[in-house]
């Protein structure tokens, strides 16, 4: 008769018990690196419409020669919103560009550009 050996004292059952500790680990840093990119991609897309709104209401401004409501518009902006205004003829080029961030990571800009014709 064969007895093998069961329990914390060795043999058949302990083999695998380390293997489940690290699927759950590797289960677990899967579901994080996929929260966090989920994360990324929806804090990019707002910050996107964020971008193409806070554009199009300078870009109106300015085509009118407004330009007390355009620096009112800039002021309400965080420091690190970046805007550029510039005229192409007779149009008035607007550009809003915002970090997106993962806590205090800078991963890259996302920028909108606004090309309005100027009123007379």
């Amino acid at each position: 008769m064969t007895v093998t050996a069961t329990g914390r004292a060795g043999g058949a059952a302990n083999d695998a018990r380390g293997m489940v500790t690290a699927e759950i680990a590797v289960g677990i840093l899967g579901v994080l690196v996929a929260s966090v990119l989920i994360a990324t991609v929806v804090a990019s897309l707002s910050l996107r419409a964020q971008c193409q709104a806070t554009a199009s209401e300078i870009a109106r401004h300015a085509a009118r020669g407004d330009d007390a409501a355009v620096a009112a518009v800039k002021a309400e902006l965080p420091d690190h919103v970046a805007v550029t205004i510039s005229e192409d003829g007779d149009l008035v080029v607007v550009t809003v560009r915002a970090p997106v961030r993962v806590g205090s990571l800078t991963l890259y800009d996302v920028g909108v550009t606004i090309r309005t014709r100027a009123e007379p």
